[in-house]
Parts: C-alpha cells; structure tokens; sequence
C-alpha cells in the first residue's frame, strides 16, 4: 500500500509538457520543486518549445511565466500568436535589458506553478557583482533559482546558450545544481535540399526523474511550430517501422 501511495504522489507532481514524447524522456513530464537546464544551439527551438509547452501547460490553478532577456515582451506575444500558443494564464516578461532574477521571483502569483527563463546568460542576481553571462553571475542565478524551485514546488526550466563546440556555456557546479540536463538539437539527417526539421531532445548525462537514455524525436513545420514527427521521417530514422 505504501508503494502505491507514494506512487501517486509522485504522478500528481508531475505536469505534462504537451508534448508526449518529451514528457517521456522527463519520466513522466515537469516535477514540481525541480528545476531543468535547457541546452540548444541557436535556431534549434528552445524559444518555440517553451511557448508552446507553456500554453499547454497552464489553466487558472496552474499559472505559468516565461521571462526572456533575449527580446522583448511585444516579440514574445506576437511569437506566440504565429504558433497559436496564446493563453491568458501565461504571463510572458521581457526584458532585453537582462532579468534580476530576485525581482522576477518576487513578482510571481503564489498560483505560477512553472517558471521558464530564456536564457541562464541573460540573468542576473544582487549578490553577485560580475557581468551579466559570467561564470560566477551563472552560478549565482542557478543557485537562486534551483533553491527558489525546491523552497516554493515551482517547476523550473533554464535555458542555456551552447558553445561551438557543441557544450553547455556554464560552469560545473551548475550542472551539479539542476535535476535534468535536457538538449534540443536539430537531428543529424541529410538532407537533399535546406536544413533538416527534425528536432532532437535527448538528456545530456543526467536525469534525477528517471532514466538517462531516453531520445524523443519532432518535428519543426513550414510555420515554425514543434509538432509530432510525421511519417515521412519516422521511416528515416526508422526503416524497419511498418508504419
């Protein structure tokens, strides 16, 4: 009895993404109290997924923020009014000239269940002097934010910047901090003609919510929206599928 009770406790804190595939790789979708590093390399979609997981995500008890230093919030709306993932229990917050983290967690509604900050580079916390994107203003913002997920049982999402190299731009002690470190890259296919739509989202080595090996595979269509992969590329990436 003890097994199921905790079993669904553990499924009651899980909120789903909207997008089956990827609440597969999280084991079951966002934790709340958890908080997720989001890695892509710029063009990847990582603003696209977050608006659209933001509208799914959000109802009148189970508010949601998206808070960008990357543009501002008129671009957010009207990015999310090309996907059709507008939502009036989403708050969207921008702020090119960089987001003070303390005063964004200060504004939040006690009813804002899933917080999602685009990027870790753009923040910034009072108690640290260095530069906007350093590695101990980083380190800063992610202590802050991840004990600011687990104090209040907010789900937490980070966007990260990727370095040419193909690795996450923050320091280690970040990495140790966050539950999941989840990637979103454009799948490696070739292609006859333009770059490939097909998105990867894969977990880079760690994952608290469960296992580590799981890939989930979309789709980003001629309007620019993450959708389901379609049959055309399920039979690339697998060719032994019947359907």
């Amino acid at each position: 009895m003890a097994t199921k009770k905790k079993a669904a406790v553990d499924s009651e804190r899980r909120l789903s993404t909207g997008f089956p595939e990827i609440d597969n790789v999280l084991g079951g979708g966002l934790v709340l109290g958890n908080t997720i590093l989001l890695g892509g390399l710029q063009g990847s979609g990582k603003t696209t997924l977050l608006l659209q997981s933001a509208a799914a995500l959000a109802s009148p008890k189970q508010q949601v923020v998206y808070a960008t230093g990357e543009i501002t919030t008129e671009e957010s709306h009207a990015h999310a009014r090309r996907l059709g993932a507008e939502n009036k229990y989403v708050q969207l917050i921008g702020s090119p000239e960089g987001i003070f983290v303390e005063e964004l967690v200060d504004s939040l509604s006690p009813r804002v269940k899933v917080l999602l900050v685009d990027s870790i580079q753009t923040c910034a916390h009072d108690s640290c002097s260095a530069d906007f994107g350093t590695p101990r203003q980083i380190a800063a913002v992610a202590n802050y934010l991840t004990s600011f997920a687990k104090k209040k049982e907010v789900a937490v999402v980070i966007v990260s910047h990727i370095t040419n190299r193909g690795h996450s731009a923050v320091p280690s002690t970040v990495k140790h901090l966050v539950d999941v470190i989840l990637r979103l890259d454009p799948h490696l296919i070739e292609m006859v003609l333009g770059q490939t739509p097909v998105r990867r989202v894969w977990i880079e080595g760690k994952s608290r919510q469960g296992r580590a090996d799981l890939t989930a595979y979309l789709e980003m269509d001629n309007h620019g929206k993450i959708v389901p992969l379609s049959s055309r590329w399920r039979k690339v990436l697998n060719p032994k599928s019947k359907r």
